[in-house]
């Protein structure tokens, strides 16, 4: 792990002395996350996507007409989110008081559950390049690159009728095994709109977590049977919309020249 983010720290290195002699523009960039976990046969029942916020504070390195690169920094909202049958069906997802994950449903007179969510937010780092394409004033472009984050913080819930929640509780990874890096790929496209000497963009990605959130969690019934060793894999789809604001000297789109920005 420690390889992995040395490595991506030399890449940010390059990318700011590549920087210094290329077109650099800064900005933010913001929108929601469905998350899922992708889980081995065995482990617990597919999981659907629950929506949470993202954002990033982002930089552009245009270095030719159609390629650029982009790091990022930014807070992004995984998890999973479990639908149970309804009825008086209450789910038995999730840790419980002692640090156990449980699995299966019980029936039961209290609130009805709908279902159970697991909550993760996270810092990320992303090292993206950037293709661009056709022509201003909208261009279309496409992004491919890594992403590497660090859990934040966790918590469950558990969502009843009319939006209720129930059982909330802050879970702690470390004492719970989680496992608190994230490596990802990440491959996207969108549009960049030119508006004056500033861009706005929207943009579509796919997160595709290549890094087990759990570190060998045995996952019990809730009769206290074994079901299996828990892993879960994130996968993402994100939908954002952006400003970037150009530094220094201004670059015309579709290869005119250069020049100062007053």
């Amino acid at each position: 792990m420690r390889s992995i983010v040395r490595s991506l720290l030399f890449a940010f290195a390059g990318i700011g002395m590549t920087a210094s002699q290329a077109q650099v523009a800064v900005g933010v960039r913001g929108g929601v996350n469905w998350a899922k976990f992708a889980a081995e046969a065995g482990s617990f029942e597919g999981s659907g996507t629950r929506l949470g916020p993202t954002g990033a504070i982002i930089i552009g390195v245009t270095l030719s007409e159609r390629f650029s690169l982009v790091p990022e920094i930014g807070f992004i909202q995984r998890g999973f989110k479990q639908d149970t049958p309804g009825g008086a069906l209450r789910t038995g997802f999730g840790y419980d008081a002692n640090g156990n994950y449980s699995y299966g449903y019980f029936y039961s007179p209290g609130p009805t559950y709908l279902d159970h969510h697991l909550v993760l937010d996270y810092m990320d780092l992303a090292a993206l390049a950037k293709f661009q394409l056709g022509h201003a004033p909208a261009r279309p472009h496409l992004l491919a690159g890594v992403t590497a984050g660090w859990m934040t913080g966790a918590r469950q819930y558990e969502a009843g009728q009319e939006g209720h929640k129930y059982d909330g509780q802050v879970l702690d990874p470390k004492a719970l095994d989680m496992n608190r890096f994230n490596l990802g790929l990440c491959g996207g496209a969108g549009f960049t709109f030119t508006i004056g000497s500033s861009h706005l963009f929207l943009e579509g990605r796919y997160l595709y977590g290549l890094t087990n959130v759990w570190n060998g969690v045995v996952v019990r019934d809730i009769n206290g049977g074994l079901v299996g060793t828990l892993n879960g894999y994130d996968r993402s789809i994100q939908c954002t919309a952006g400003w970037m604001i150009p530094l220094g000297k201004r670059v015309v789109a579709d290869g005119a020249k250069a020049a100062p920005t007053q």
